[in-house]
This record gives C-alpha cells, sequence and structure tokens, in this order.
C-alpha cells in the first residue's frame, strides 16, 4: 500500500489550491505523471509552449524509478532497501532536466524528506545542475511550495528538515555527504557527471542509504574507463542487481542535435573515444595513459597461452602507478598458468623451476601453488 502523503501550501485554503494538494500526493509511486501533470507542457507563452512532455528515454526512466518504488512498499517506518540507478549517455540528451524532475518529485511526494545534488565542481553545478534546478523550480505548479535559495531548496515550513542541498564532489569534500537520514521518509542523492566522482564520496554516500525509503542516482558521459559509473554501467558492478544502468545513445533521443552529431561522426569517427563518449554513451576504448586498450586485454583474456618447447621464463612486469596500487611481477614458462608475485616497491625475484609459481608480498614469498 503507498502511504497517504500530505502537504501543505502555505497560507492557502482555497478549494483549487486543496485539489492541487490531493492531486500531487498521488504521484508518491507516479513520477512520470507528476512532471506530466505539475509542469506547463504546450502552454503558450512559457518555456514549455513547443514541448508536449518529456523525451522517451525520459519516460521510461521515469516508469521505471515508479516500479521501483511500488515494489517495495515504504511504510514510513520499516527501512527498504535503496534504488540505485545509473544512467551512462552522449551529450545533450536531457540528463539535467531529469534531475531536476526528480528532486522536485521527491521533495513534493515525501515531506521532511532530505537530498543531496552534486557535481564535480562548482563550476557544473553552478551553470549546469543548480540552472536547471532554478528553471524547473520556476516552472512548475508547486514551485511556491518551496524557497530555492543559492544554497538550497527547502519547504517554506520545514527548512531544516525538508531540503535539498547542492555539494561539489572534490575528495576532500566528502564529509558533506556523510549524516544524512531521513527515516520516516527518503534519504537521496543525485551526481551529476557522475564519471569524475571519486570513490570516496560514493562510500561516505552510502552511509545515507541505510534507513527510510533512499534513492541514489548517477547520470554522466563515461569520460573513464574507471570509476563509480564506469564500474557500475560497463565493469565489475555492471551484473549487481542492486543496480539498474543503462547506456544511452545520443541519436535515438529527441533533443540532440542530429545534423551536429553526424559532423562529429564524420571528423572523428563512429568508434573514436570522442563518439564513444559524447555521441554513444560508452566508454572510451582506452584511456589516455592506457598502452593496451580494454578490448584488447579482454580478448587476450579468453585465448589459452601457447608457447614451444625449451622456451625461455618470460617476465611480465607491471608498475604501480602510485598510492594503494601493487607492482605485479608474473612469470610464464611454456603453457604453465603465470605465476604473480606482488609488491608495493619494486623488487628482483629469481626465476623459478619451469612449472611452479609462488605469490610475493613485499618481497615476501607467501605461498607455493
Amino acid at each position: 500500500m503507498i502511504p497517504d502523503t500530505v502537504i501543505a501550501a502555505p497560507t492557502e485554503d482555497s478549494s483549487e489550491a486543496l485539489q492541487l494538494i490531493d492531486r500531487v500526493s498521488e504521484f508518491y509511486a507516479d513520477p512520470l505523471g507528476f512532471v506530466e501533470t505539475c509542469f506547463p507542457w504546450g502552454k503558450p507563452g512559457t518555456e514549455l509552449e513547443h514541448f508536449s512532455g518529456p523525451d522517451e528515454w525520459q519516460r521510461q526512466e521515469l516508469r521505471e524509478i515508479g516500479r521501483q518504488v511500488r515494489e517495495r512498499t515504504f511504510d514510513g517506518c520499516t527501512p527498504v532497501s535503496p534504488i540505485r540507478r545509473a544512467v551512462a549517455s552522449g551529450h545533450g540528451i536531457g540528463k539535467s532536466a531529469l534531475t531536476a524532475w526528480l528532486v522536485l518529485w521527491l521533495m513534493a511526494t515525501r515531506p521532511d524528506s532530505r537530498g543531496t545534488v552534486a557535481a564535480n565542481t562548482f563550476v557544473q553545478l553552478e551553470t549546469k545542475t543548480w540552472a536547471a534546478i532554478q528553471k524547473w523550480h520556476k516552472l512548475c505548479r508547486i514551485g511556491h511550495w518551496f524557497v530555492c535559495t543559492t544554497n538550497r531548496l527547502y519547504h517554506r515550513d520545514s527548512k531544516e528538515t525538508w531540503f535539498w542541498s547542492p555539494a561539489t564532489c572534490k575528495e576532500e569534500n566528502s564529509e558533506a555527504f556523510a549524516g544524512q537520514h531521513a527515516a520516516d521518509a527518503s534519504s537521496f542523492y543525485i551526481f551529476d557527471d557522475a564519471s569524475s566522482v571519486p570513490d570516496k564520496i560514493f562510500e561516505v554516500a552510502e552511509g545515507g542509504l541505510t534507513d527510510g525509503h533512499p534513492f541514489i542516482f548517477l547520470f554522466g558521459n563515461p569520460t573513464r574507463s574507471s570509476g563509480k559509473l564506469y564500474r557500475v554501467c560497463f565493469g565489475s558492478e555492471s551484473q549487481d542487481s542492486q543496480w539498474v544502468h543503462k547506456s544511452i545513445d545520443s541519436r535515438n533521443c529527441a533533443m540532440p542535435k542530429k545534423t551536429l552529431i553526424a559532423e562529429w561522426i564524420k571528423t572523428y569517427g563512429e568508434d573514436s573515444a570522442f563518439t564513444r563518449v559524447r555521441v554513444r554513451g560508452l566508454p572510451p576504448a582506452a584511456d589516455e595513459l592506457q598502452f593496451i586498450d580494454r578490448s584488447r586485454i579482454l580478448e587476450a583474456q579468453k585465448r589459452e597461452a601457447q608457447s614451444l618447447d625449451g622456451e625461455a621464463l618470460i617476465c611480465g612486469v607491471d608498475v604501480s602507478g602510485g598510492g594503494a596500487a601493487w607492482n605485479v611481477i608474473a612469470h610464464r614458462a611454456r603453457s604453465q598458468r603465470p605465476g604473480r608475485q606482488t609488491g608495493r616497491d619494486p623488487a628482483r625475484h629469481p626465476a623459478q623451476p619451469q612449472g611452479h609459481r609462488h605469490v610475493y608480498r613485499h618481497g615476501i614469498r607467501l605461498t607455493d601453488l
């Protein structure tokens, strides 16, 4: 059962205002219905005069979120599992607009909800993410329920308990994401330009997903072949059932200018890093400092290693780039599987007899395999 949601408009007791309250309360598990109803789509003289509603990919995303809300049947007390969603895409498809809709829907239908909307830099927040929030807040039929300042969006009657605030994603700012809880409502995080957000930020944000009915959204162009957005949409976490993820090609969306996209593809090529990231919503085949691209590595891992009789011992070395990364040394002789030696400091290890391998850390042999 979807809980009743009571939302009070300030100093308004007209029948029209009460009808609006009742109407908005119906959208607790229907973000698409909220977006279609609470903005003046097609109304002459407004910014939406020439728009009939959200793009199809946005509609699908909002429908799926609503379905997930209904599945969790939050009763206002017992915590439910977080809704986790990630979208990697090309440019110009309307991610910032979707971010604004989600903020306003969550704020309007969940009293005392608390959220953080984050971007990698202050410039990104101020000129794109925050600008989109301001635009859609002004257009929204229930915008007068909330006050929108330069650093907070809050309910007029509950400034300290019912709010959304922006934050940058510098690693040293990670504590700004801690301590966000809403046991009887929703705690939510929305990350714009998520590809560049440090892992430390996500680790701290996880603490805000432990109670109530929490949400976390990742949006961005997949500019890197590493990081949280990459792992969730394409890498080691892509098979994790906790996340719903998708990759969206700009050519399949209504808003991007198709002639410009055609020029980009003609200039850079269909499989260039520029087209993959900016149009197709795919990560680059290799990062700037990566000598062998990921597709070749994956293909090589599928092939059985071949060697000739009497072939010399082969030693492979992957030198750490610093920090917590390890130096890795691997030996292979004939068709034996490689042995791995790892350590934080480069070290020489004596060659092992063919058919044997050992694992080292800090130059100390841990085990024979």
